[in-house]
């Protein structure tokens, strides 16, 4: 079972989720989960949370899929769209790094 959220026109939860979550992970992705533009972001990324959204809204064209753990967040995007999403040029979420973020507690 995948631990994503989905945020879809809903800013004030998407914002509260980031602020208890900087550890997570985010996918900026279109509404219709069109993947060419999408992309996996840290969920601390100035791009996707800090300041004024480039449009008037967060959660408005692209919608912003949310998981504390980098595996379940890569499992739901080869679930939903059938591929894994690349990562941000910005924040640039690497393997390496966020490995040991990935690993979550046993259920």
């Amino acid at each position: 079972m995948t631990r994503c959220i989905e945020f879809r026109d809903d800013d004030s939860g998407y914002l509260a989720w980031l602020a208890a979550n900087q550890q997570g992970y985010v996918i900026n992705i279109a509404r219709r989960h069109y993947t060419s533009q999408a992309r996996l972001h840290l969920a601390s990324c100035r791009t996707i949370g800090n300041g004024t959204p480039m449009g008037s809204h967060w959660t408005g064209p692209y919608v912003k899929v949310c998981s504390e753990y980098r595996a379940d967040i890569e499992q739901w995007a080869v679930e939903t769209v059938g591929q894994s999403i690349d990562p941000c040029g910005t924040c640039c979420p690497s393997d390496v790094a966020v490995q040991l973020a990935a690993t979550r507690p046993a259920e």
